[in-house]
């Protein structure tokens, strides 16, 4: 059996990653092969398994309920929603190189868009607006091949991974989509009824109908309506303004549940006079997709010889993502996924908050990679410093605490695909988990490297820019090795010194923090 994930990288000025996969004792056939590589690269759940006849038939199409019950076949043959979709696949399938390469033209772009603002006179002329907005959206983006190799573990493990990939991964798409806007799920239908194969792209890509890019004509969107953004994107109220955030982060002493409303895990609602909080897990928008996310983890976890350390993980994040009675109902299984001891690594949840209203929402997203033992053994190097250096910033600041670090947090070194947050918005080299309380303690952390992030990162971005900025003797002495290394001391960083409250110097009335 041999996994191998060959992976679109596709982000905001930097990349993201979405994949298919092959696995088996024997290759399935090349026209569902291609086909469900589409499906995925659009972060869809629905996969083809062809009876050798190369023409998708009913019983052969999984995923069609999680995408849409609408999805189907009458008398034999796709409905007309279901043909819509497989024609919009197929022709991801056509256009993977051809359409992405004709976004890197950007004065060309630019023209298109000039020309198209200045005839919207007519429903169609409008839509041109709206299409070359779109493009010009897309081209602040940039895109990559990679493939990840997972063909070098165990069979369970691959069995687990093919798993994860083909179910798991989709619904933390869909419910990224529901936080980023609840109605995003309802859009990816209508985009796949009434939108061109571009937009349905585009959405994938931007996670979402919204374009991204600050002050850009509200016109642009995936959707052929332009529809206007949630406000709040559905976890606060409607209302709800960055005066009325601070002034319930000043109620912190008289209001009783301040603490479960400013939780990353929850979402909030008025209740009679008040703000009330309900667990994100039970999140109408996303509730069947979390239900289908739990089961793909139950089932990945139960496979018989499966890493037992990665097993553990699994069962435990999938028992939390249940819990609806919680605030921070998460903390064991980020313990057991700082233990994970595997030939590969699996980040899965709620994180990073910079993307949700007032940067206070965990944001759902994934990552699935192989260890990459040749930087595992460069990165142990920077982790033995982290000792050293907090020295170094004590002798610095004399009154500073300085921390003993009894256990130093485990790196992690990944070639990774990516679902969620992490695919489509902010797109990183390498994160440092958890960071949400009562985690942040160097004890309890895991720093994770994306290692064909990074030198996808310095292929599409760093060395074209190097090209037009530096001489050609140091262009000469740029290597993606180097660019490497900084990320690893980088993030390894964290955890070292003061924290941002600590008051280097006062002036008068002025206080100069770290």
């Amino acid at each position: 059996m041999a996994l191998f994930a060959r992976c679109t990288l596709f982000g905001i000025g930097l990349l993201t990653a979405c994949a298919s996969v092959e696995i088996g004792k024997s290759a399935p056939p090349p026209a569902a092969t291609l086909f469900n590589e589409s499906s995925y690269n659009l972060g869809l759940p629905v996969r083809w398994h062809d009876d050798g006849d190369a023409l998708p038939e009913e019983g052969e199409l999984t995923g069609l309920e999680s995408l849409a019950p609408k999805a189907g076949f009458t008398e034999g043959k796709p409905n007309r929603f279901l043909q819509q979709l497989l024609e919009k696949i197929d022709w991801m399938t056509g256009h993977r190189q051809e359409f992405p390469k004709s976004l890197t033209d950007i004065a060309a772009l630019d023209r298109a868009v000039e020309s198209a603002r200045t005839r919207r006179t007519t429903l169609e002329s409008r839509q041109a607006y709206r299409r070359a907005l779109r493009n010009r959206e897309l081209a602040t983006r940039h895109l990559a091949e990679i493939a990840v190799d997972f063909s070098g573990l165990p069979t369970a493990d691959q069995r687990a991974i093919r798993l994860l990939l083909d179910r798991a991964m989709p619904e933390i798409e869909a419910i990224y989509l529901a936080q980023m806007d609840p109605k995003n799920l309802r859009y990816r239908e209508e985009i796949i009824e009434r939108g061109a194969p571009e937009d349905l792209f585009a959405f994938h890509q931007m996670g979402g109908v919204a374009c991204l890019t600050d002050g850009i004509d509200p016109l642009c969107s995936t959707h052929p309506d332009s529809p206007t953004p949630t406000p709040n994107q559905g976890l606060w109220p409607s209302e709800f303004r960055p005066a009325d955030f601070d002034r319930l982060l000043s109620e912190a002493s008289t209001h009783p549940e301040i603490e479960q409303l400013k939780s990353p895990f929850v979402y909030r609602e008025h209740a009679s006079s008040n703000l009330a909080w309900k667990s994100l897990n039970a999140y109408p928008p996303t509730r069947k997709a979390q239900r289908r996310l739990i089961a793909s983890l139950q089932e990945a976890s139960r496979i018989k010889g499966v890493n037992r350390s990665m097993a553990r993980f699994m069962e435990q994040r999938a028992a939390e993502l249940a819990v609806t009675d919680q605030a921070y109902p998460f903390f064991d299984g980020d313990i057991r996924w700082i233990e994970i001891d595997a030939p590969w690594d699996l980040t899965l949840g709620y994180y990073e908050e910079y993307h949700s209203p007032f940067e206070v929402t965990a944001i759902m997203e994934g990552f699935i990679g192989v260890v990459d033992g040749r930087r595992a053994r460069q990165g142990e190097k920077f982790r033995d410093l982290l000792p050293w250096m907090e020295a170094q910033i004590n002798a610095e600041l004399p009154d500073y605490r300085r921390r003993d670090f009894k256990t130093l947090p485990p790196l992690r070194f990944v070639n990774a695909v990516a679902a969620g947050d992490g695919r489509a918005r902010y797109v990183p080299a390498a994160f440092y988990l958890p960071n949400i309380p009562p985690h942040g303690r160097t004890d309890l952390s895991k720093k994770v490297f994306l290692t064909n992030s990074a030198t996808a990162r310095f292929e599409g971005i760093y060395r074209p820019m190097a090209e037009l900025t530096m001489d050609a003797a140091q262009l000469r002495r740029l290597n993606a090795d180097d660019i490497a290394v900084f990320v690893v001391g980088h993030e390894n960083a964290h955890g070292a010194g003061p924290g941002r409250k600590y008051v280097v110097r006062e002036d008068k009335t002025k206080k100069m923090t770290v």
